[in-house]
């Protein structure tokens, strides 16, 4: 398949100039209002500005990340956090908190650093996807396509039907079926595998990542395969499980619709701004379904989710612990987990990359039993009051770990490495490497809101499958592209 005709899989990054100056004039005002709020300037109009360079630099972002899926989803995951966090500062002055938890910590001086740290987090995440994918790589990437005989592509689907709806099963067993009124999601009765084994997923979307090399064709893909990874992620949800299975099956189902998006984005007929708009319409259908599968998984029955949803005073604004709280879910746990992780900096010191270390003790396999550090998500209290449940936000580890410099640079250093694997995968005609690239593209929701650890989780596993293929399928880890007339002439 030519590489350029699936923008949503392998779109480049365009206007890099715009990417770079947007990114750094963005950085330069957020650290300018951090300063000028530090010496009295009232938060009620700086979160006004904060709330524009939020929308000023997704502007940027969405011309120039060139509708590439992945690139987008992790970008709006880490603006989303902060966009709202300013956005609900401004219109409700301070009145709404955005934290179930320990609303006497959620003081101004602690939410301009997560409003700051957002803006330079999504700046240095859009510098590194940039960097990693340089214009000069344009020319090859159009020169270049990702081949694979009728043979290899008959396997590529069968490791990946058989990866995928194996692991969707495999998952809806151990957690002990279909959440209902008498089963709630993650009781006791989900026990049905008899030991730890957290890695399904990732074998799950290694599966997903097979499919859709083996599937795409002339600019489009096979719907029969993309409908059976769908279906394989259904399993999960019915599970009731959402971070790795929802957002998942709205990617794929935009694949569907890959040839038209193309036309569109080629002809120039869909600017940046209409595809913000398609994306907040998305976001709402996301929302709904996410919270359709809280409610199911919690035991209650579809009617008061109906209520709640109908109920739009209840449904925005939640009155929880005395204090009213703006309700966006998993998110409202991140921020909490922010504010965590200001406080401790603040009070003793910043870990200075400790977190990123314990990363390789945290990596056997949880079936062996071994002792292992807790992970920085269970860590989220400010003496003794809990904060967060769940996870911890990317950029709430970055600053635990190296304050306002780590937000910038840490999701600039993710950036590059994500983009310079798919440039590896097109440059040697690796599904291997092309696996490298889709997993923590799929992955990106646990990976950015619950924990980077789950990069390194991933990372772990696929260094294994690395080994394997080495020894029982190296065509598989790919080799140096050759011309596209020459790879012609082999059909």
């Amino acid at each position: 398949m030519e590489a350029h005709r699936y923008l949503l899989l392998f779109g480049l990054p365009k206007y890099h100039k715009s990417a770079f100056l947007g990114s750094i004039f963005v950085s330069a005002s957020a650290i300018l209002c951090l300063l000028t709020w530090k010496i009295g300037l009232s938060l009620d109009l700086l979160s006004w500005v904060y709330s524009a360079l939020y929308a000023v630099h997704i502007h940027i972002a969405m011309r120039c990340l060139n509708c590439n899926i992945f690139a987008v989803f992790r970008y709006v995951l880490l603006w989303g956090l902060g966009a709202i966090a300013a956005l609900t500062r401004a219109v409700w002055q301070g009145e709404v908190f955005l934290g179930p938890f320990g609303v006497e910590y959620q003081t101004d001086s602690n939410l301009v650093i997560i409003l700051t740290a957002g803006l330079l987090g999504i700046s240095g995440s859009l510098i590194g996807w940039n960097r990693s994918l340089s214009s000069r790589f344009r020319q090859i990437f159009d020169n270049n396509s990702l081949y694979f005989s009728k043979h290899q592509n008959r396997l590529l689907l069968a490791y990946g039907y058989s990866l995928a709806l194996g692991a969707g099963l495999v998952y809806l067993w151990g957690a002990g079926g279909v959440v209902s009124e008498n089963k709630v999601y993650g009781s006791e009765s989900g026990d049905g595998l008899g030991f730890e084994f957290n890695v399904l997923n990732i074998f799950h979307f290694v599966g997903i990542s097979l499919i859709l090399l083996a599937a795409a064709g002339e600019g489009k893909f096979s719907k029969q395969a993309l409908l059976i990874a769908m279906v394989s992620l259904v399993f999960g949800m019915l599970a009731g499980s959402r971070a790795d299975y929802l957002p998942q099956l709205l990617i794929l189902m935009l694949f569907l619709a890959n040839k038209k998006i193309n036309v569109y984005i080629s002809s120039e007929k869909i600017s940046a701004t209409k595809f913000i708009v398609f994306g907040l319409i998305g976001s709402i259908i996301f929302f709904l379904l996410a919270t359709l599968i809280a409610y199911k998984r919690q035991g209650f029955p579809v009617v008061e989710f109906v209520q709640h949803t109908l109920n739009t005073g209840r449904g925005l604004i939640n009155e929880i612990y005395g204090h009213p709280v703006l309700f966006f879910e998993t998110g409202n746990m991140m921020i909490g987990g922010f504010y965590a992780a200001i406080v401790n900096a603040n009070n003793d010191g910043f870990l200075l990359g400790g977190s990123y270390i314990d990363y390789v003790l945290r990596s056997p396999p949880a079936f062996l039993g071994l002792d292992r550090p807790a992970g920085l998500d269970t860590l989220t209290l400010i003496s003794g009051q809990i904060m967060a449940q769940g996870g911890i936000f990317e950029l709430a580890e970055a600053y635990w770990n190296f304050g306002l410099i780590g937000c910038f640079f840490v999701p600039l250093m993710i950036s590059f490495i994500h983009g310079s694997l798919l440039k590896t995968a097109i440059l040697r005609n690796s599904a291997f490497f092309f696996m490298c690239y889709l997993v923590p593209g799929f992955m990106a929701f646990r990976a950015v809101w619950y924990q980077n650890f789950s990069y390194f989780r991933q990372f772990t596993v696929l260094l294994i499958i690395f080994i394997a293929l080495y020894f029982f399928g190296r065509w598989l880890l790919g080799q140096r592209q050759r011309n596209i007339d020459q790879q012609n002439a082999l059909v």
